[in-house]
C-alpha cells in the first residue's frame, strides 16, 4: 500500500511543485518525476551545497527536478543524460521553468574534459 502511494506521489505534478518548486510537463507513460533517491539527494544538498556551487548532475532524468531545485537555490548547474529522448524531455522541462541550465546528451563524464565542478550528484 505504501509503495503504491509513493508511486502515485512520484508521478504527481502537484507534489513536484510543492517539494521541488518545479513546474513539470505532463508525463509520458512509464515516467515519474522523482524517486526516493531524488528526495535523499535534495535533503543532502540542502545541508551540504551552498549557493553559488557549481554542480554537475549525472543522469538528470526527464524532469530534471533536482537540477532545477538546485538552480532555484542559487547553484550553477549542468546536467548529463545518456538517453536522447529523456535528454530532450529534460531540456523541455528546463525551458518550461525558465532556467538557464544545459542538458548534455552524453554518458556520465564524456565530453566534459576541462570542466570544473564543486559537486557531482548522480541519481
Amino acid at each position: 500500500m505504501l509503495r503504491h502511494a509513493f508511486s502515485r506521489l512520484s508521478r504527481s505534478r502537484l507534489a513536484c511543485r510543492i517539494v521541488f518548486g518545479v513546474r513539470a510537463a505532463p508525463l509520458e507513460p512509464g515516467e515519474h518525476l522523482f524517486d526516493a533517491t531524488t528526495l535523499a539527494l535534495r535533503r543532502a544538498c540542502r545541508r551540504e551545497v551552498p549557493q553559488g556551487t557549481r554542480v554537475l548532475e549525472l543522469g538528470t532524468g526527464s524532469a530534471a527536478v533536482l537540477a532545477l531545485w538546485l538552480w532555484r537555490r542559487g547553484c550553477r548547474v549542468e546536467c548529463t543524460e545518456i538517453d536522447g529522448r529523456i535528454a530532450r524531455r529534460a531540456r523541455d522541462n528546463v525551458r518550461r521553468n525558465g532556467a538557464p541550465l544545459t542538458v548534455r546528451e552524453t554518458p556520465l563524464f564524456e565530453g566534459l574534459a576541462g570542466e570544473a565542478y564543486d559537486v557531482v550528484v548522480f541519481n
